[in-house]
């Protein structure tokens, strides 16, 4: 028994004697390196899935095999791709409404496109045109450079008459 302890004692005061010196870069790259925070992670998780492969295995029931397994999903996968019908897209799905028109329906709805496009620019110049007056006011100066009030001041009025007939009209 004498013998034991001894051994142990000389052991564990040969790890005493042997300390590590501190590695500030390591301690550095632990702490804040994402790198190494990801690679830590998918060692962990290759741990815990080997685990969890391992007790599957113990407790899996004789004669139980894996391969067997994907050999009947693959089965089922092809079963499935013989049975749907390609489509061609020019006769169905989200083409086919386009391709089914009448030529009378593509001209009327090839107006009503181009009224839709003249609109849209209508109201984009008009509202550009709005931008440049209120800007030009807002941008007034005096002689000597300063800005002029009065813009301004017709700008909030402009605003608070179109607020209070919006008011009203709704």
């Amino acid at each position: 028994m004498d013998k034991r302890n001894e051994r142990k004692s000389e052991k564990s005061s040969a790890k005493e004697d042997v300390k590590k010196p501190f590695n500030k870069r390591l301690a550095l790259k632990k702490k804040f390196s994402n790198k190494y925070k990801v690679e830590k992670y998918q060692e962990q998780r290759k741990k815990h899935m080997l685990r969890k492969y391992k007790n599957e295995l113990k407790n899996e029931k004789p004669g139980f095999d894996v391969s067997k397994i994907y050999e009947a999903a693959e089965a089922e996968d092809g079963d499935e791709m013989a049975q749907k019908p390609e489509t061609d897209r020019k006769r169905g799905g989200k083409m086919g409404r386009f391709v089914k028109r009448s030529a009378e329906d593509k001209e009327k709805a090839q107006e009503e496109f181009e009224k839709r496009k003249a609109e849209k620019e209508e109201a984009r110049k008009e509202a550009m045109e709005k931008r440049k007056e209120t800007f030009k006011k807002l941008n007034k100066r005096t002689r000597k450079g300063q800005p002029s009030m009065t813009g301004r001041l017709e700008v909030m009025y402009e605003k608070i008459v179109g607020m209070t007939s919006q008011q009203r009209s709704s």
